[in-house]
């Protein structure tokens, strides 16, 4: 039935609190071997080893191909379990680690197993002074995780208003949207409506940086903003009729969402506000139908 959501509407977390447990693995599908392989090749110029080793002697060249090989690798393996370092440290919200690690030179632009960022770890934690301090040292607020999830959609996620203020400031894109479901960064606020006014701030803010209060969901696809949901063509004003406050319906009408508009199957923002027995939103929304 459309409109009806589960009482806890807590969606499946896009990233894990710790980045510890997403060691293993790789989604670029590159072993630690081919991995070794592959920068031996490329750091000798040749996939044969011991016939560029050969040919460097023959010729004069100083030192040995595989030797300047294992050492660019030996360093690029340091960089990589140091920038991890600062991953885990983000998460974990240890701002006296985080500055040592990039005062030794961490990447932190470095994508972790999930390709996100320490950026991206840091505001879905709610790690204020250490998004700011990765910010003013050149961390990309739009790098985002191979599931499309952007620091930015972290923090809106988690409804950290200080934060998304942050992110805007400092250039991350606030036109998101998530590639399987289609939501737009409204959908995702208004989905934590349980957050209170951390949920208001944060739709007052996405809707000042222009995100579109009338985007629509996909059809027929499984949404990440609450557990085993599947969304129908639904925009922001649905959710908010169904599970937000007063403010938030009365903010995304005067930004221009219509009222009258018709999810997937057929329900109007009013419907889903009378099916969830919502009576401020009820009101919100006659006082403009009629």
């Amino acid at each position: 039935m459309s409109g009806v959501l589960p009482a806890g509407r807590k969606g499946r977390p896009p990233v894990p609190v710790s980045a510890r447990s997403s060691r293993a693995g790789s989604r670029a599908g590159q072993t630690g071997i081919s991995l070794r392989r592959s920068w031996a090749s490329v750091l000798t110029g040749h996939p044969n080893r011991v016939g560029t080793c050969r040919y460097n002697q023959h010729h004069g060249v100083g030192g040995t191909a595989p030797s300047t090989a294992r050492r660019h690798f030996h360093v690029y393996e340091r960089n990589q379990a140091m920038s991890q370092q600062l991953i885990d440290k983000c998460a974990e919200g240890d701002v006296s680690a985080v500055k040592a690690l990039v005062d030794k030179g961490a990447d932190v632009n470095h994508r972790g197993t999930h390709g996100n960022t320490p950026l991206g770890y840091s505001a879905y934690n709610g790690h204020d002074e250490i998004v700011r301090f990765l910010l003013d040292v050149g961390a990309d607020p739009n790098i985002a995780a191979f599931d499309g999830w952007s620091p930015l959609a972290l923090a809106v996620y988690e409804c950290r208003a200080r934060l998304v203020k942050l992110l805007l400031e400092s250039g991350a894109d606030p036109h998101f949207v998530h590639g399987d479901s289609g939501e737009n960064l409204l959908h995702v606020a208004v989905a934590k409506s349980d957050q209170g006014a951390g949920t208001t701030q944060c739709v007052a803010l996405l809707l000042r940086a222009g995100v579109d209060p009338n985007g629509k969901t996909k059809q027929g696809v499984e949404t990440d903003s609450f557990y085993n949901v599947t969304v129908y063509s639904e925009t922001p004003l649905h959710w908010a009729a169904a599970y937000g406050d007063e403010a938030t319906v009365k903010m995304l009408i005067d930004a221009g969402a219509e009222v009258s508009i018709k999810d997937g199957r057929g329900d109007t923002p009013l419907v889903w506000a009378g099916r969830h027995r919502r009576p401020t939103a009820i009101r919100s929304l006659l006082s403009i139908v009629s």
